[in-house]
């Protein structure tokens, strides 16, 4: 699959940035965006239209992505997702039955 022309497309708007090892990551500004867009308006995140209306609202640029583009934008922002709901749900918190022994 070919991302490195739609990868390009949201480094100029401003989703993505090279980390220091050059691997493109989203931008925390990007991702509260799209955070904020499916927790008030969740039906947007069932179809390409929605999808291109939460872009197109980060930045105006991102209206001309193609079908093509909204399915890789798609991919990367679940595959990413995937990644942060399953640090959110680490914890170091280990607790002993009896409660006696316990750290947070």
């Amino acid at each position: 699959m070919e991302v490195n022309s739609t990868i390009c497309k949201l480094i100029a708007a401003g989703a993505v940035e090279l980390a220091a090892d050059k691997e493109p990551v989203f931008t925390r500004h990007f991702t509260d965006h799209i955070t904020h867009s499916l927790a008030t308006h969740p039906s947007r995140g069932e179809t390409a239209d929605g999808w291109s209306s939460i872009i197109t609202t980060f930045n105006s640029s991102l209206r001309e992505a193609s079908l093509w583009d909204l399915g890789i934008i798609m991919s990367l922002v679940a595959y990413h997702m995937s990644f942060n709901s399953a640090d959110d749900n680490y914890s170091n918190d280990i607790r002993l039955s009896n409660g006696v022994d316990s750290y947070n």
